[in-house]
């Protein structure tokens, strides 16, 4: 009995991981931003040039969506469902820095209401070619790159050390 009333009274979990009374999402939202301060800012302009074929033509399919996403035209938060859950499969096109203009501008967006399941599904989507990019980008050369899931959490630590 007396155990069971002290796991009664026992303190909540704490999160996973804390910098000195700092959430680890908060700290992975910080290294996001200073990846887009470092990345992005210094060539806005080639944020812009969307993937292209050895043809030339555009690689993603929904180009015209993209331009407008990334020229800050629309808000992904504002975006009909229908062309979210169409543009998910072209996130694996973009470059390093387009998915940072991308994922900078929502880093806020969090809800878990069901009318949002393309978006939160198109963020997810997002946010692994994002880590997984981060990390490629600082593997020294000649490195292989491990598994993509082991890129991801790389990834994801690296924007946490930048964060903090």
């Amino acid at each position: 009995a007396a155990r069971a009333a002290q796991a009664q009274t026992k303190a909540p979990p704490r999160p996973r991981h804390k910098i000195s009374d700092l959430s680890e999402q908060r700290v992975l939202k910080t290294g996001i931003r200073r990846l887009h301060t470092r990345l992005v800012l210094p060539k806005a302009s080639e944020i812009f040039e969307l993937p292209r074929r050895e043809d030339g033509s555009c690689r993603l399919m929904r180009q015209s969506f993209f331009q407008r996403l990334l020229s800050k035209e629309i808000e992904l938060q504002g975006s009909m469902p229908n062309d979210i859950a169409s543009a998910q499969s072209d996130l694996r096109h973009l470059s390093l820095e387009q998915l940072l203009g991308v994922r900078v501008r929502t880093l806020d967006f969090a809800t878990e209401s069901r009318t949002h399941d393309a978006h939160n599904s198109f963020l997810a989507i997002l946010d692994r070619h994002l880590f997984e990019r981060i990390a490629l980008r600082h593997l020294r050369d000649g490195t292989t790159p491990r598994a993509p899931e082991l890129m991801q959490r790389l990834g994801v630590r690296l924007a946490i050390v930048l964060g903090a």
